[in-house]
């Protein structure tokens, strides 16, 4: 199966054109490994030709490498799905760099490392919003009639609080949701209740909190699972059917997604 990289620079060869490219911002280094390269040279030839490379004058060049059918794709998604890797792999790579001073118990520089990857995935990426109104209609038509014979439905990922899923009838893509109260009451916890409703729907999410120690996040991820209070779990006085209850929940976590 090809890469998102090897397919979008089909379809930019393919078609011929690097405007679409160009408009949205597509840089080298959204491509990983070798792909780089390969871009910055369509690039480089666009450049000095005036126009987007043949597939005669790519395979010159790269004649180990296909060109690929992307006639069914279209240039918005496979420059989203560029973009989502990208940002994938520099978070991944964050806290990674972040292990090594959290290690050390230095927690200033990890926190620093980690702001600054997120603020790169996210200040260096030209995601895209712009959509044609008038087109596609009849799916939003055909979505709206499943809405209408499924009243009350939830539309998104569950929240794990039966109220905000009647308000909001679930997280949806592109929604920034933002919590604010005082220090210590609980914001981080419900952000893992709300992390944990995501897991159970079938999705991996990315959880980071400043405050909890990695232990702590185990803890108390476990103790969300498992239905147990979280102190009697650190405490170690549960009961014999809790802790059942606990190793069987535990268990049941290892056929599941990360």
């Amino acid at each position: 199966m090809a890469s998102i990289e090897h397919l979008v620079i089909s379809k930019v060869i393919e078609e011929q054109s690097l405007n679409e490219a160009v408009k949205s911002g597509i840089k080298p280094v959204y491509f990983s490994g070798d792909w780089e390269g390969i871009y910055q040279w369509v690039l480089n030839y666009n450049n000095e030709h005036g126009n987007v490379p043949s597939e005669r004058a790519f395979h010159t060049a790269y004649g180990d490498i296909d060109i690929v059918d992307t006639t069914v794709e279209s240039f918005s998604g496979l420059f989203k799905e560029l973009i989502d890797a990208y940002r994938t792999r520099t978070v991944a790579s964050s806290i990674s760099d972040a292990m090594g001073p959290l290690d050390k118990d230095d927690v200033s520089e990890a926190i620093a490392i980690l702001a600054k990857g997120l603020q790169s995935a996210s200040a260096d990426t030209a995601r895209l919003r712009d959509f044609n109104i008038i087109e596609g209609w009849e799916e939003q038509l055909q979505m709206y009639r499943e809405m209408k014979e499924n009243p009350n439905a939830l539309q998104g990922i569950p929240t794990g609080f039966a109220g905000l899923d009647r308000v909001t009838y679930g997280l949806r893509p592109q929604q920034f949701v933002v919590m604010v109260g005082e220090p210590k009451r609980g914001k981080s916890l419900f952000e893992l209740i709300m992390a944990t409703a995501c897991h159970r729907h079938g999705l991996t999410p990315l959880f980071i909190s400043f405050e909890m120690s990695v232990a702590e996040q185990r803890s108390r991820f476990y103790s969300l699972v498992a239905k147990i209070p979280y102190e009697r779990i650190l405490s170690g006085q549960m009961s014999d059917k809790e802790f059942d209850r606990l190793e069987k929940s535990m268990r049941m976590m290892k056929n599941m997604q990360p």
